[in-house]
């Protein structure tokens, strides 16, 4: 038998819905509640004292690496800019716009510690209202007196900042798949070079920036991740999937987590290969976890100000006590917001692309 013929690529795969990505992003989602338990109690997480990398960070290179992924996946399926638009639209807004009413008006309501007038009459608290329901102005992070006696103090949703960098990797994906594809046709150089040529460059300049300072910018990492995750789908007929590469890559991470400059060379080399890995390979009942519904976004978006709400009421609290308390709260308002507001979006999503598909015909 052709040993070629009897090797598992990564292409394999992708058109399947039999995944593992709503796990994979629920972990991620929890992940985050814990590595942010440390420093919202004032002290720093184990594993950044070791490696650098917080299992936060950690977290939110895995949503980058899946988006990457996926987004190339869905434009290069379907390439129309307002098919795209309108689906990155409908993912991220709605339930977003609900999570920072709920900040602004529920939780900074109950925990400012301006009279109730002045905090509806300052500029500071709409202001909040409107930069973080766009995010096309970066994110603001405080709301007039609220949570400013706590450990991390005056930030009411921390976990929002990445949402930006987020829809700027939707617009620059988009970018080089049409520069990409228009070079193609002029040269007869597949486009999907170009996607592994922004790849390599962003590397480079993060493996530069980690050996010359110890670190990297979160433009220039969480790039990485995103283009990392969209090269690997141009890149999927030749992904070779192997329990033994996996294994080999999950224990060098692991070693070379005893050494930060090591492990800053091999992370983001290894990283996407292993999360898409998880998300594709393993099947059997673990596929049974779709039937739940995608919750990490809700995680993402509410676990930052529930937990402020319990170290506000709790100084003394650990963070392992932070993270079982906030955890179902959390997870109550994940389902919600599923249930009521993203599930929904997405249907609509469905009905607008379909309308549009038939007046296009």
């Amino acid at each position: 038998m052709s040993t070629t013929k009897s090797m598992t690529y990564l292409s394999q795969y992708t058109d399947s819905r039999n995944n593992n990505f709503n796990l994979v992003r629920f972990l991620a989602a929890s992940l985050v509640i814990f590595s942010h338990s440390y420093p919202l109690i004032g002290e720093l997480e184990p594993l950044k004292s070791l490696t650098g990398k917080s299992l936060g960070g950690l977290a939110v290179d895995i949503f980058f690496i899946s988006s990457g992924f996926l987004i190339c996946r869905s434009f290069v399926k379907r390439p129309s800019l307002m098919d795209f638009s309108i689906s990155r639209m409908l993912r991220i807004y709605p339930a977003l716009i609900v999570a920072v009413v709920f900040c602004t008006f529920l939780v900074g309501l109950n925990y400012t510690s301006f009279p109730i007038i002045e905090y509806l009459t300052s500029t500071e608290t709409y202001s909040y209202l409107i930069r973080n329901s766009l995010l096309v102005t970066g994110i603001q992070h405080t709301l007039p007196g609220v949570f400013e006696s706590l450990p991390f103090s005056g930030a009411v949703n921390g976990s929002l900042w990445t949402l930006p960098y987020e829809i700027a990797m939707y617009t620059a994906i988009v970018i080089l798949l049409l520069v990409s594809t228009k070079v193609s046709t002029s040269v007869g150089i597949d486009r999907k070079w170009g996607i592994l040529a922004a790849t390599i460059v962003i590397l480079l300049k993060y493996l530069t920036d980690t050996y010359m300072t110890g670190t990297s910018s979160h433009s220039t990492s969480l790039s990485l991740m995103f283009l990392s995750g969209s090269s690997y789908y141009m890149f999927r007929d030749k992904i070779y999937m192997s329990w033994i590469a996996f294994s080999v890559s999950f224990s060098l991470l692991v070693v070379t987590g005893l050494s930060s400059d090591l492990f800053n060379v091999l992370y983001p080399i290894l990283i996407p290969y292993i999360v898409l890995f998880i998300a594709y390979i393993p099947k059997g009942r673990i596929l049974k976890f779709n039937h739940f519904g995608d919750y990490s976004y809700g995680i993402y978006i509410y676990a930052f100000p529930i937990q402020q709400i319990i170290v506000f009421h709790n100084k003394d609290i650990s963070a392992f006590t932070l993270t079982a308390l906030a955890f179902p709260a959390t997870l109550a308002l994940a389902y919600l917001s599923w249930h009521l507001i993203e599930e929904k979006a997405l249907k609509l999503k469905s009905r607008l692309i379909k309308a549009g598909a038939y007046k296009a015909c």
